[in-house]
């Protein structure tokens, strides 16, 4: 029997300053158990080629050549008076003008064996690891496999209170007694996880980028004192927009969002998802369904699309994050001193796409979009004013409020729309979603556009 590996992923550090290694929880084939904790970046690549030290000795032969074990070497400083000349060029490290000698190198190593199969959740930061281990196990041709399981499962199962330090031992255990709610982690997974990290790369040039740029305009501003005559009036702007594009570091940045950008269609493109749902549709391109691929990751980790809609924060609900009901149904929104809960990623793309959509109004989901509004103004055929919980005065069913209320709708129809279809195109084996009633899969409050019900008469087939 193969060794069961769970893992339980973190980033490595957080803005406070604390540490939360990767955890690695090894069940032996005789039972035996032990824990490992990558502390950073390079632990976790030195695992995935089966060059993590899990023991050192001390280096007693200074002829030896320690070049295989480079990376992975224990240098100290060198004794007053040491005599360096015999020593072997692997064994000396220059650091800050001073030379650092080997004290200790690897006498074990481990990592990833070809039968060995790992287990972890869905979701959070550790699909690049996940999908190594999957590429890693497939190179090197075993019976080995990676495998993942969504967390509302582990939170069924375990309760969402439970103690999250335990959760690599955890999920060995529910993969032993329900192996068949896991998901093997295949090609198309490792596509959409390089789709995740170009996402995050293309976001961090972006942000670089503009704070590069707000840094240019303040400096600007300060020259403007200096030289009043030639920043006075109109001047201003355009002599601050000629200082910021004349910036050679914001042509490089320039340069390296334009690079991103195209690592990130690319990216998109060698998907499936991208091919056999997003490119036929008008007004969706490689960013926005990037940043909404990115976002879902897995279809899977959501049991029904108004579970998805939610994540993404175009649900529409009729109580606030404490469970109070609320006076009317209405759209999530952030509050106050209130959890949002929704990815900020995907809400944004879906309302890129909707302004897409009132842009487009010949295309499909333009279409949709006028049925909606067609269909409330039949609803709600002239405004009505209310007095608001603050005692103000407010119109609402004006066309501006229907619009909004149709691009709202719009969001909320459409990754709905995008879970069924995701799901039916795949046919992941073992899904639930194939055992549940269709009926119960409809967007609540939605209106019996064509779209819709066309959705959902091929669900039906």
């Amino acid at each position: 029997m193969p060794r069961i590996i769970g893992i339980r992923h973190q980033e490595k550090g957080t803005v406070a300053g604390e540490m939360r290694p990767t955890q690695f929880f090894i069940l032996e084939d005789d039972g035996a158990s032990s824990t490992l904790e990558f502390e950073d970046v390079l632990g976790e690549l030195n695992w995935l080629v089966g060059k993590y030290a899990l023991g050192f000795r001390e280096v007693t032969d200074r002829t030896e050549d320690l070049s295989m074990h480079a990376g992975s070497i224990k240098f100290g400083p060198c004794a007053e008076g040491e005599n360096l000349s015999g020593f072997h060029p692997s064994q000396l490290l220059k650091e800050k003008g001073k030379v650092k000698v080997a004290r200790k190198v690897p006498s074990l190593y481990d990592g990833v064996r070809p039968d060995d199969i790992y287990v972890a959740m869905m979701g959070g930061s550790g699909h690049q690891l996940v999908a190594g281990l999957s590429a890693r196990l497939e190179k090197l041709g075993g019976s080995g496999a990676a495998y993942h399981v969504p967390p509302n499962r582990i939170a069924d199962r375990y309760g969402k209170d439970r103690d999250k330090d335990n959760d690599a031992f955890l999920v060995i255990g529910f993969f032993k007694s329900n192996p068949e709610l896991f998901y093997k982690v295949l090609v198309q997974d490792r596509l959409i996880a390089n789709v995740k990290s170009c996402w995050a790369n293309r976001k961090a040039a972006q942000f670089a980028r503009i704070a590069h740029g707000l840094r240019l305009r303040k400096v600007a501003l300060l020259k403007a004192y200096a030289e009043p005559e030639a920043y006075a009036g109109a001047g201003l702007e355009v002599e601050t927009l000629k200082f910021i594009a004349g910036d050679i570091d914001t042509k490089d940045l320039e340069s390296d969002e334009s690079a991103a950008t195209t690592a990130l269609k690319n990216a998109v493109e060698a998907t499936e998802v991208w091919t056999k749902i997003f490119d036929p549709l008008e007004g969706v391109g490689p960013a926005i369904a990037g940043g909404i691929i990115a976002a879902i990751g897995d279809i899977r980790r959501f049991k029904t699309p108004w579970q998805l809609a939610k994540f993404c924060g175009v649900a529409c609900v009729t109580k606030d994050v404490k469970g109070s009901p609320l006076a009317r149904a209405t759209i999530q929104r952030r509050r106050s001193g209130e959890f949002s809960g929704w990815n900020n990623d995907a809400r944004k793309c879906l309302w890129n796409f909707a302004d897409q959509c009132n842009r487009r109004p010949s295309s499909v989901w333009g279409q949709h979009l006028l049925a909606i509004k067609a269909k409330t103004l039949e609803l709600h055929p002239e405004p009505v004013e209310e007095t608001s919980s603050t005692g103000k005065k407010i119109k609402r069913y004006t066309k501006g409020h229907i619009h909004k209320m149709a691009i709202w709708r719009l969001q909320t129809d459409f990754i709905c729309v995008i879970w069924r279809q995701w799901k039916r195109v795949f046919k992941y084996p073992g899904d639930l979603y194939y055992t549940k009633n269709k009926n119960d899969l409809r967007p609540p409050g939605s209106r019996n556009t064509d779209i819709i019900t066309e959705d959902l008469k091929e669900d039906a087939a």
